[in-house]
């Protein structure tokens, strides 16, 4: 609006100036024809120096705005001297056309013309306008006063007088931006990657990583937390598994001390037949649960006072046959013990009668079937008196072992399930005698037969000691005399 004003006034200019000139070039020529009716052509000021325009040259400048050179006393012109020229009644058309009252401002008049222009099209408002700024913004030559509080404009911050306008953004709405930077302190480092703030009249892009959530898991040693931004959602991981429980004693784990009752268990040898029945021990980081009866409680000897004949009365009575006493037969057992079976083996090794394994509950020892065929028991000891007194003389360990020692020596059976044993050994006279005592005619297998003891006669190195377990007879026979075998562990 202010360019087509500043144009029409530019028009409005040219116009006054052309018909100053006009005017001029009219009175010289009036003047020039009535000195020369005087009868002289010398300029009052002395030597010639008369620079003027033409009348056609005043027409095209008036029309055409086209630009023309001012003629000297030797009556040099821009345009060729022709013999048509325009006359002062077209000049003064072409004039009246530049003058008209759109082209003069409201409440003036020029040349007569009253004006009736004012500064329309515009949209703006004083809304738009920069407080304390002006401009001619309604239908009048009055101007109007700005009142947008923009950017820092006021000396004193506040919250209302320094908000940018909702719908005066150059790039959308301004809701909630102030201008107030000159507190500010941030770094590229304060600020999450990628996020701009300014800072002190300065824009500031974030450099600040984001790490969103970060999971630490608990290691031997300090975990880093990655620097950057947490979104709040990150945490330490726990272990429910951390309880006083599973922690060895004397041990702490993160403020969590272990329980007094875990301990290492990693030196433990024992099996479950070392450990009383029903009660449990760990060895070697396991949880063992005993079946040997015999410990749970002291051995009650009292019941073998009571025993009336020897155990032939009823050896059919036995586990193996499960067949009662004959009438009349009547005899206590209850000196015996529990025998159970603990294995059978379909497929025993050979000359071996059974594959089945009983356990005697009171002593805790394996013992096997026995082998057919009827052996030699020719040993030879050669331990030390000192290994003898601290019963560490093992027959196993025999330079010379005979037929007896060493069938049982290379016999492997599965005794418990878990796989074949080949700690098998020949028993000693006391450990048949005890399977005597302890109900074994009664729960073995064919025990109507002398057995091989690696238990050696005193006073005569030839021959050992064997027992009938059918009736509890212990003698001792020529080492060379083929009696059974019946193996036992461990």
């Amino acid at each position: 609006m202010d360019n087509e004003i500043i144009i029409e006034s530019h028009k409005n200019m040219r116009n006054r100036v052309i018909f100053q000139i006009f005017l001029t070039i009219l009175i010289s020529v009036l003047v020039v024809s009535t000195v020369a009716r005087a009868g002289t052509i010398t300029p009052p000021s002395g030597t010639a120096s008369a620079k003027f325009y033409t009348l056609t040259e005043i027409y095209k400048f008036i029309t055409n705005n086209t630009t023309a050179t001012e003629g000297g006393h030797s009556f040099t012109f821009s345009d060729s001297l022709t013999g048509t020229h325009h006359t002062l009644t077209e000049i003064y058309s072409a004039l009246s056309t530049l003058i008209s009252a759109s082209k003069v401002k409201l409440g003036t008049t020029y040349l007569g013309v009253a004006g009736t222009l004012t500064p329309d099209g515009g949209i703006a408002g004083v809304a738009d306008l920069f407080n304390g700024k002006t401009a001619h913004l309604t239908n009048d030559w009055n101007l109007d006063t700005g009142t947008l509080n923009l950017a820092c404009n006021t000396a004193t911050f506040n919250a209302t007088a320094n908000k940018v306008a909702d719908t005066y953004d150059g790039s959308g709405d301004g809701t909630n931006r102030w201008c107030m930077t000159s507190s500010g302190n941030a770094v590229e480092g304060n600020i999450l990657s990628s996020i701009k703030a300014w800072v002190d009249g300065v824009e500031i892009t974030g450099s600040m990583t984001n790490v969103d959530q970060q999971t630490i898991t608990p290691t031997t040693s300090n975990q880093t937390i990655t620097q950057g931004y947490h979104s709040g959602t990150g945490y330490c991981a726990g272990d429910a598994a951390l309880i006083t429980t599973n922690i060895r004693s004397g041990v702490n784990i993160f403020g969590v001390a272990g329980d007094s009752n875990v301990v290492n268990t990693s030196s433990g040898t024992a099996v479950a037949g070392d450990i009383c029945n029903s009660t449990k021990a760990w060895v070697d980081g396991s949880e063992i649960t005993g079946n040997r009866t015999s410990c749970s409680t002291a051995i009650d000897y009292s019941p073998q006072r009571y025993m009336t004949y020897d155990d032939y009365n009823c050896a059919n009575n036995n586990g193996e046959t499960n067949n009662p006493c004959g009438v009349g037969d009547a005899e206590s057992t209850a000196e015996e013990v529990t025998w159970t079976l603990t294995n059978t083996d379909d497929s025993p090794p050979a000359d071996l009668t059974s594959g089945k394994v009983y356990q005697d509950s009171r002593t805790g020892l394996y013992w096997s079937g026995y082998f057919s065929t009827a052996t030699s028991n020719s040993f030879t000891i050669d331990c030390t008196d000192a290994s003898i007194n601290a019963g560490t003389c093992d027959p196993g360990s025999y330079a010379t072992k005979g037929d007896a020692i060493t069938l049982c020596d290379n016999l492997s059976l599965d005794a418990d399930g878990g796989g074949d044993e080949t700690d098998w050994r020949l028993p000693s006279q006391k450990e048949l005698l005890q399977a005597y005592i302890d109900g074994e005619a009664n729960n073995l297998s064919n025990p109507d037969g002398s057995f091989w003891s690696t238990t050696e006669s005193y006073n005569n190195t030839i021959n050992a000691r064997y027992v009938y377990l059918l009736t509890g007879t212990a003698s001792s026979g020529a080492k060379t005399t083929a009696y059974y075998v019946r193996c036992v562990r461990p």
